[in-house]
Protein backbone atom coordinates (compact mmCIF):
# COMPACT_ATOMS: atom_id res chain seq x y z
CA UNK A 1 0.00 0.00 0.00
CA UNK A 2 2.85 2.31 0.41
CA UNK A 3 2.93 3.06 -3.31
CA UNK A 4 -0.87 3.97 -3.58
CA UNK A 5 -0.51 7.30 -1.47
CA UNK A 6 -3.49 8.22 0.10
CA UNK A 7 -5.16 5.17 -1.40
CA UNK A 8 -5.47 2.06 -0.02
CA UNK A 9 -5.38 -1.78 -1.90
CA UNK A 10 -6.61 -4.89 0.31
CA UNK A 11 -8.18 -5.96 3.30
CA UNK A 12 -10.18 -2.82 3.87
CA UNK A 13 -11.51 -1.86 0.40
CA UNK A 14 -12.17 -5.39 -0.65
CA UNK A 15 -13.89 -6.26 3.16
CA UNK A 16 -15.59 -3.30 2.92
CA UNK A 17 -17.30 -2.75 -0.57
CA UNK A 18 -15.81 -4.91 -3.19
CA UNK A 19 -12.29 -5.30 -4.51
CA UNK A 20 -10.76 -1.75 -5.62
CA UNK A 21 -9.56 1.37 -4.21
CA UNK A 22 -10.39 3.15 -1.30
CA UNK A 23 -9.98 6.80 -0.36
CA UNK A 24 -9.14 7.40 3.40
CA UNK A 25 -5.93 9.31 4.17
CA UNK A 26 -6.66 13.37 5.21
CA UNK A 27 -6.72 15.99 7.33
CA UNK A 28 -10.74 15.96 6.88
CA UNK A 29 -11.18 12.65 9.22
CA UNK A 30 -10.97 15.06 11.83
CA UNK A 31 -11.58 18.30 11.11
CA UNK A 32 -15.07 19.36 11.16
CA UNK A 33 -17.11 18.66 13.59
CA UNK A 34 -20.78 19.98 14.74
CA UNK A 35 -22.06 21.24 17.84
CA UNK A 36 -25.34 19.06 19.33
CA UNK A 37 -27.64 20.96 21.24
CA UNK A 38 -26.35 19.72 24.40
CA UNK A 39 -22.99 21.14 23.46
CA UNK A 40 -21.51 17.40 22.58
CA UNK A 41 -19.48 17.82 19.35
CA UNK A 42 -20.07 15.53 17.06
CA UNK A 43 -17.28 14.66 13.99
CA UNK A 44 -19.14 14.91 10.90
CA UNK A 45 -17.20 12.44 9.10
CA UNK A 46 -17.23 8.71 10.47
CA UNK A 47 -16.23 4.84 9.81
CA UNK A 48 -18.86 3.08 9.45
CA UNK A 49 -18.72 -0.39 10.43
CA UNK A 50 -21.85 -2.36 8.93
CA UNK A 51 -21.93 -3.23 5.80
CA UNK A 52 -24.20 -5.79 4.24
CA UNK A 53 -22.13 -9.02 2.52
CA UNK A 54 -18.67 -9.40 4.00
CA UNK A 55 -18.32 -7.11 6.63
CA UNK A 56 -21.81 -7.71 7.70
CA UNK A 57 -21.89 -9.32 11.47
CA UNK A 58 -18.24 -10.21 11.05
CA UNK A 59 -16.19 -9.31 14.24
CA UNK A 60 -12.79 -9.83 12.83
CA UNK A 61 -13.18 -7.61 9.94
CA UNK A 62 -14.82 -4.83 11.48
CA UNK A 63 -11.92 -5.01 14.27
CA UNK A 64 -9.32 -4.84 11.42
CA UNK A 65 -11.76 -1.88 9.36
CA UNK A 66 -11.95 0.11 13.01
CA UNK A 67 -8.13 -0.04 13.54
CA UNK A 68 -7.10 0.80 9.73
CA UNK A 69 -9.13 3.65 10.01
CA UNK A 70 -8.16 4.94 13.50
CA UNK A 71 -4.32 4.60 12.07
CA UNK A 72 -5.99 7.02 8.87
CA UNK A 73 -7.00 9.47 11.03
CA UNK A 74 -10.65 8.83 11.59
CA UNK A 75 -12.15 9.55 15.45
CA UNK A 76 -15.72 8.88 14.80
CA UNK A 77 -16.96 5.61 14.67
CA UNK A 78 -19.95 4.27 14.12
CA UNK A 79 -21.85 0.80 14.83
CA UNK A 80 -25.04 -0.53 15.70
CA UNK A 81 -26.19 -3.42 17.70
CA UNK A 82 -27.81 -4.82 14.56
CA UNK A 83 -24.62 -5.29 12.97
CA UNK A 84 -23.74 -7.94 15.40
CA UNK A 85 -19.75 -6.99 15.11
CA UNK A 86 -19.64 -4.28 17.99
CA UNK A 87 -17.40 -6.94 20.24
CA UNK A 88 -14.32 -6.46 17.33
CA UNK A 89 -15.16 -2.69 16.98
CA UNK A 90 -14.89 -2.67 20.87
CA UNK A 91 -10.91 -4.71 21.05
CA UNK A 92 -9.92 -2.30 18.48
CA UNK A 93 -10.38 0.37 20.54
CA UNK A 94 -9.87 -1.05 23.44
CA UNK A 95 -6.14 0.26 23.13
CA UNK A 96 -7.45 3.22 22.40
CA UNK A 97 -7.50 6.59 24.79
CA UNK A 98 -11.06 7.15 25.50
CA UNK A 99 -10.86 10.26 24.88
CA UNK A 100 -9.55 9.79 21.11
CA UNK A 101 -12.49 9.16 19.26
CA UNK A 102 -16.33 9.46 19.60
CA UNK A 103 -18.05 6.32 19.41
CA UNK A 104 -22.05 6.06 18.20
CA UNK A 105 -24.28 3.27 18.43
CA UNK A 106 -27.94 2.67 17.82
CA UNK A 107 -30.57 0.08 19.03
CA UNK A 108 -33.01 -1.29 17.28
CA UNK A 109 -36.53 -0.14 17.55
CA UNK A 110 -39.37 -2.01 19.79
CA UNK A 111 -42.90 -2.35 19.16
CA UNK A 112 -44.68 -3.76 21.88
CA UNK A 113 -45.37 -0.64 24.88
CA UNK A 114 -45.32 -2.85 27.69
CA UNK A 115 -41.75 -4.23 27.12
CA UNK A 116 -40.32 -1.25 25.16
CA UNK A 117 -38.51 0.47 28.07
CA UNK A 118 -37.36 -2.74 29.29
CA UNK A 119 -36.28 -4.08 25.93
CA UNK A 120 -34.31 -1.10 24.83
CA UNK A 121 -32.55 -0.45 27.85
CA UNK A 122 -31.24 -4.35 27.95
CA UNK A 123 -29.89 -3.55 24.41
CA UNK A 124 -28.30 -0.23 25.28
CA UNK A 125 -26.39 -2.00 28.21
CA UNK A 126 -25.21 -5.30 25.72
CA UNK A 127 -24.06 -2.62 23.54
CA UNK A 128 -21.56 -1.23 26.56
CA UNK A 129 -20.83 -4.66 27.24
CA UNK A 130 -20.40 -5.80 23.34
CA UNK A 131 -17.98 -2.60 22.89
CA UNK A 132 -16.32 -2.59 26.63
CA UNK A 133 -16.84 0.75 27.34
CA UNK A 134 -18.59 2.99 30.41
CA UNK A 135 -19.96 5.15 27.58
CA UNK A 136 -21.24 5.88 24.54
CA UNK A 137 -21.05 9.43 22.91
CA UNK A 138 -23.89 9.09 20.68
CA UNK A 139 -27.00 6.53 21.16
CA UNK A 140 -29.72 6.85 18.28
CA UNK A 141 -32.61 4.53 17.88
CA UNK A 142 -32.04 2.94 14.81
CA UNK A 143 -34.57 3.11 11.52
CA UNK A 144 -37.94 3.36 14.01
CA UNK A 145 -40.73 1.58 11.75
CA UNK A 146 -43.48 4.24 10.59
CA UNK A 147 -46.10 1.59 11.69
CA UNK A 148 -44.66 1.62 15.28
CA UNK A 149 -47.09 2.61 18.14
CA UNK A 150 -46.20 5.77 19.98
CA UNK A 151 -46.52 4.25 22.89
CA UNK A 152 -43.47 2.04 22.29
CA UNK A 153 -41.76 4.91 21.03
CA UNK A 154 -42.24 6.92 24.10
CA UNK A 155 -41.32 4.07 25.90
CA UNK A 156 -38.21 3.23 23.85
CA UNK A 157 -37.12 7.20 23.93
CA UNK A 158 -37.64 7.19 27.69
CA UNK A 159 -34.99 4.00 28.16
CA UNK A 160 -32.64 6.38 25.98
CA UNK A 161 -33.34 9.48 28.70
CA UNK A 162 -32.51 7.25 31.19
CA UNK A 163 -29.51 6.03 29.89
CA UNK A 164 -28.42 9.59 29.26
CA UNK A 165 -29.14 10.66 32.74
CA UNK A 166 -26.72 7.65 34.60
CA UNK A 167 -23.92 9.00 32.08
CA UNK A 168 -23.62 6.16 29.91
CA UNK A 169 -24.24 8.30 27.00
CA UNK A 170 -23.24 11.80 26.26
CA UNK A 171 -26.55 12.56 23.49
CA UNK A 172 -29.17 10.68 22.10
CA UNK A 173 -31.30 10.71 19.35
CA UNK A 174 -33.01 9.26 16.11
CA UNK A 175 -31.52 7.65 13.16
CA UNK A 176 -32.91 7.27 9.45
Amino acid sequence: ASDAGPFMKGAFAEGIGGPGYMWFGSDAVTKSDTGLNNGVLLPQLALGTGTPGAGWRNSTLAEAVVKLGLDAGFTHIDTASDYRNQDGVGKALAKQSRDSYFLTTKVPPQSNSRTAFHGTTKDLDDDLQQLGLDYVDLVLLHYPPRTQSCPAMQEAWRAMEAFLKAGKAKAIGVSN
